[in-house]
């Protein structure tokens, strides 16, 4: 997602944790953890865009992979590029640092999001498959 600098608001309609998005999600949790926790703005906004994330992009495949979507244009895009293959790392990390209640929850979806880029390699041959 491209952000307006000052105001931190969307310049465009298209919503994606892969290319254009995926620095600024991963950088909240961990502005967060190197302030030493202290920087309590970036986890509010690390755990708001999380839930909004799992609200309206995260789905499963017919095949039972979990995926995080894109929006593009007011119309929920099926398709997960490989950029947004770091999020099962973010979502991990962030775990661990969640609500009592919350944390397996985080590791469970973070293990599904990495099996799905797993999956998404071996399957087509991609980079590092022999």
């Amino acid at each position: 997602m491209n952000l307006e600098f000052f105001s931190g608001f969307p310049t465009t309609d298209h919503v994606s944790i892969g290319g254009l998005g995926d620095s600024f999600y991963e950088y909240l949790i961990k502005s967060w953890l190197m302030s030493d926790k202290k920087d309590s703005e970036a986890k509010k906004m690390y755990d708001d865009a999380l839930e909004a994330i799992e609200k309206h992009l995260v789905k499963k495949s017919a095949g039972g992979l979990t995926y995080i979507a894109e929006w593009r244009g007011g119309i929920l895009d099926h398709k997960m590029g490989h950029l947004a293959c770091f999020s099962g790392g973010m979502i991990a990390l962030g775990a661990e640092h969640a609500r009592e209640e919350r944390k397996q929850h985080y590791v469970d979806l973070a293990a599904e999001i990495t099996n799905t880029c797993h999956e998404s390699y071996e399957r087509s041959g991609g980079p590092g498959v022999d």
